[in-house]
């Protein structure tokens, strides 16, 4: 598995969370992922990016972006997430009104102030 520690962005939101790629290191973790439904190979789990809200209280989990219901920055990000899962890195910021491209500038990580 490849993990990646994430800050989300959107007008007046901010939301920590941790990015699990599901690209199995073994045979073991393969089959634990294929009995749990995640396809039988490497190639099929790899597709799987589970999206854990990581602030505070508000924690929960989703592999489909799509889970997220309502929440339009959840599921806008969720996507770009999966879209562009290897060209991020621990600490990147997905801004979704820069993606979608209604902002001309990309939001600056708050973690960045506490450093």
């Amino acid at each position: 598995m490849t993990t990646k520690l994430l800050e989300i962005r959107d007008s007046a939101t901010r939301i920590s969370v941790l990015a699990i790629r599901f690209d199995p290191a073994d045979d073991l973790e393969r089959a634990i992922f294929a009995q749990n439904g995640y396809g039988s190979d490497i190639e099929d789990q790899s597709r799987y990016v589970m999206l854990v809200r990581i602030n505070g209280s508000e924690t929960s989990a989703n592999y489909d972006p799509y889970a997220w219901g309502q929440a339009r920055t959840m599921l806008l990000a969720h996507q770009h997430i999966l879209a562009h899962f290897n060209e991020l890195e621990t600490g990147d910021v997905v801004d979704v009104e820069f993606e979608q491209g209604w902002k001309p500038d990309k939001k600056r990580a708050e973690w960045r102030d506490m450093l």
